[in-house]
């Protein structure tokens, strides 16, 4: 490759990683940080796994707190969400899922210093209350 082309190359580069470095003031609500991080944490993710937390999140935690500024998410909020999944009767793997995936985001958000302090750092999984009647 010639050295006029390398240095393309490299400005490209640059410029590219300088908005990533900046999507920070782009990040509004918790629906912006969760679409940043799922888009750069996917990867690593199964094609099941990104499509159980698409559903997940669009059906549960979206519609709660996604319009919300990410500072203004509270532990509270985010347990009392954890614990109507709970309560509606949903899984506890899918209680789980929600509650790492979100307590993954907020790191995220820490590690790029988009927040001070983590939200979900201390949420619990409650399990739910299924009868033993209905599963046979």
């Amino acid at each position: 490759m010639p050295k006029h082309e390398a240095q393309a190359k490299l400005a490209d580069y640059i410029e590219y990683t300088g908005r990533i470095t900046k999507q920070g003031s782009a990040i509004c609500t918790f629906a912006d940080l969760w679409n940043a991080y799922c888009a750069v944490r996917s990867g690593q993710w199964s094609k099941k796994t990104r499509e159980d937390l698409r559903y997940l999140f669009a059906k549960h935690v979206i519609p709660i707190v996604g319009n919300q500024p990410p500072r203004e998410v509270t532990l509270t909020s985010l347990q009392l969400l954890l614990n109507k999944m709970a309560q509606d009767g949903y899984r506890k793997s899918g209680v789980e899922k929600v509650r790492t995936h979100t307590r993954a985001c907020f790191a995220y958000a820490v590690d790029e210093e988009l927040l001070q302090k983590d939200p979900a750092r201390n949420s619990l999984c409650r399990t739910s209350r299924r009868s033993h009647a209905n599963a046979f």
